[in-house]
């Protein structure tokens, strides 16, 4: 019971500490400008949803990567209420929250009450998680540079050549931009992994080492 308290407090410290680490994303966050858009079509939205969703069923059908098929098609309504919602923002003492940043701060304060309190009850929260950064990185590495290259077509017969082909050149930065701007995933899934099994690294230890077991064994 001494030994199980000493842990409670010690990851209850960890997360204290880390606390201003974690306002300060917010902060920035919040700082951020809107990511840019030329226009939300639906057309494309729709284009990229479909692809999607036909991937994440051919992942699901296929046994290894069932898991990943499954992310796949669960991260799809996060991509469509993150394209519909990136502009929204609520001012809470004269400060302005955009959606991502309340998106950040509903996914921090998940992984820091289970990393500090383990129980099987909030453990199902934690897959909002890795399905946001998934969602995330769709929608700013796929659907993003789509939908920039759908309005640049769409866009033709309102600009003079010269304004077409500047933009044209333009989208590649863009896309390198949005490329940049989905990395934000990366923090997201390790963010999981560390509040899934930093709480308890021996049994991670143990599970991952009879995991691996189990699968030489088939490969044998």
């Amino acid at each position: 019971m001494s030994k199980r308290l000493f842990w409670d407090i010690v990851r209850i410290g960890i997360v204290y500490y880390l606390m201003p680490l974690f306002a300060a994303v917010l902060i920035m966050t919040s700082g951020a400008p809107i990511p840019l858009y030329i226009n939300l079509n639906p057309e494309a939205l729709v284009s990229v949803f479909t692809i999607i969703a036909l991937v994440g069923w051919f992942f699901l059908k296929k046994t290894p990567f069932k898991s990943f098929g499954k992310l796949l098609l669960m991260s799809l309504p996060g991509v469509v209420v993150l394209a519909m919602y990136h502009k929204v923002s609520v001012s809470f003492s004269d400060v302005n929250y955009t959606a991502y940043t309340i998106m950040l701060f509903v996914l921090f304060l998940i992984a820091a009450i289970y990393f500090m309190f383990p129980v099987r009850q909030i453990k199902p929260f934690l897959m909002l998680i890795p399905v946001s950064a998934t969602s995330w990185f769709m929608l700013h590495a796929i659907y993003k540079p789509v939908n920039l290259a759908y309005g640049a077509v769409a866009s033709r017969d309102k600009l003079t050549a010269n304004q077409y082909q500047e933009l044209w050149e333009l989208i590649p930065q863009l896309c390198v931009s949005s490329l940049q701007t989905s990395s934000l995933a990366i923090p997201l899934v390790l963010i999981y992994y560390v509040s899934l099994y930093g709480s308890n690294p021996k049994k991670a230890y143990e599970r991952l080492k009879t995991q691996f077991m189990a699968k030489t064994k088939e490969n044998l």
